[in-house]
């Protein structure tokens, strides 16, 4: 198992590791032993190493605690595997068998705020991009990226629906209220009904002052 990175240091490491024989918890014997094998040499570290068989009264429960302060060879920007040096279990050698792995600064461990840029930009994190301000030309693919959006807001069907009476309207609702307008109006007395594209479904009505010489028109729906 992987127990993780380590800060320069760090006291010490402690895990717990079983031992079993076709699935029943089985102790370690023979004298076991666990020590630390560094990076990809044959450098080994005996010192500073605790090996409890049987932790807590549980057997096949093995309690490792290693003091990383008892050798000089743990040190910055290496892995270290734990592997049992001695020992058996039912009546096998397990000498060999690693049981654990972990490192010292060997990762990517940079504080998060560290890698944030020191100040803001107008306000937001400067990018490649570069903050824009007044008379700063936009690359071509910002260009391209507008272009796109105005393409897709001019190709964009509108929405059939129009505000409530007596409420202000979307852009789009009053244009599509205007078009419907010059080519959908019945008239029939003082009432004018708008209808929607299909030709039949009422989209909104208004009501003139005059059936013959109207001045005038109110929207009623």
């Amino acid at each position: 198992m992987h127990l993780g990175d380590y800060q320069e240091d760090y006291a010490k490491v402690n895990f717990t590791f079983f031992t079993t024989v076709n699935g029943t918890p089985t102790a370690l014997a023979g004298t076991p032993a666990i020590s630390v094998y560094v990076g990809n040499s044959i450098t080994q570290i005996t010192g500073g190493i605790t090996l409890t068989e049987g932790f807590d009264g549980n057997t096949g429960a093995n309690q490792v605690l290693i003091d990383l302060s008892a050798d000089a060879a743990y040190v910055v920007g290496e892995d270290y595997t734990a592997y049992l040096s001695a020992g058996t279990l039912g009546g096998i050698s397990v000498v060999g068998q690693a049981v654990a792995y972990f490192s010292i600064e060997n990762r990517r461990t940079e504080d998060v705020v560290a890698l944030l840029p020191t100040a803001l930009v107008g306000g937001r994190m400067d990018s490649d991009q570069g903050a824009k301000s007044g008379n700063v030309a936009l690359s071509a693919q910002e260009k391209l990226d507008v272009n796109i959006e105005v393409d897709t807001a001019f190709t964009t069907q509108v929405a059939d629906s129009v505000p409530a009476d007596g409420t202000r309207g979307t852009r789009e609702q009053l244009l599509y209220m205007l078009s419907q307008f010059m080519m959908e109006p019945n008239y029939s007395g003082t009432t004018v009904t708008i209808k929607k594209v299909d030709g039949s479904t009422t989209l909104f009505t208004l009501t003139l002052d005059d059936a013959t010489n109207p001045t005038s028109a109110t929207r009623e729906t």
